[in-house]
């Protein structure tokens, strides 16, 4: 089984090497656009974070010799808080978009390398894509509130769990984007025939394409600080590997 699909998706990739070629470059074009908005909402929120602490730190040396200096500098800790926030949404917003309508399209594409498609596949891959996005946005903003406000009797799930959690949810999401060449009332029947049918199978290909996709991300942290060379060709090697494992996951369902 895992032979024949590695065969099956080579195969399917020389015999359409245009179309694979589109694919990567939809990657490029995902990657890309989270990089700008990473660039223009993540790092302005992680500075206000830093302006945000070194206040705190400054009071915490302070400790209470100038009231008056403390509630002003409560209040700059307040702005800066708030002004983080509005950054992370605006970013999560942002690659939100980018996940639903980008990466969807690259779904769209790798699909029609396998089996037909029409506008009915492309509608349900943004329903399963939206409701994936805010399944995980949820969790993590639930999880950063609990964490940036400091409520230790608040419950949420610790970091390893959470992990987890997103994990399965990225593996049902994976299973409806192999589905949607069918209607969108049947894609919940559809995809649980497929896990109880061949779900150790699923959970298998799921395991080796987080793999596959692990060793690129890897590689490129650990070099990131080298020559520039190195974690660039690592990138290039992360979309294509990125772009194969859409292919590899469709053609070892089909199989």
């Amino acid at each position: 089984m895992i032979k024949e699909a590695f065969k099956n998706s080579f195969q399917t990739i020389k015999k359409d090497k245009s179309r694979f070629t589109t694919l990567v470059v939809i990657q490029l074009l995902f990657l890309f656009t989270i990089s700008i908005a990473a660039f223009f909402t993540i790092v302005p929120a992680i500075e206000e974070g830093k302006e945000g602490m070194a206040v705190y730190d400054q009071i915490a040396i302070q400790n209470q010799e100038q009231p008056q200096l403390q509630q002003e500098d409560a209040a700059k800790i307040y702005r800066s808080f708030q002004n983080m926030l509005t950054y992370l949404k605006r970013g999560g917003i942002a690659i939100a978009l980018a996940f639903i309508f980008i990466n969807g399209f690259a779904w769209l594409i790798a699909q029609s390398m396998i089996r037909k498609i029409s506008l009915k596949s492309y509608i349900n891959i943004v329903i399963i894509s939206t409701l994936t996005t805010l399944i995980i946005q949820q969790l993590i903003a639930s999880y950063l509130k609990s964490a940036l406000t400091g409520i230790t009797d608040q419950q949420y799930l610790p970091t390893g769990v959470s992990i987890a959690v997103i994990a399965i949810i990225s593996f049902f999401s994976y299973t409806g984007f192999a589905t949607t060449h069918h209607n969108i009332g049947q894609l919940p029947k559809k995809m649980l025939s497929l896990i109880i049918n061949q779900g150790h199978l699923l959970v298998l290909f799921f395991l080796i394409n987080l793999i596959l996709l692990t060793i690129p991300l890897y590689f490129f942290m650990s070099t990131v600080e080298g020559y520039l060379a190195v974690p660039l060709i690592a990138i290039f090697i992360a979309l294509g590997v990125s772009a194969y494992t859409k292919v590899l996951w469709l053609s070892a369902i089909k199989s």
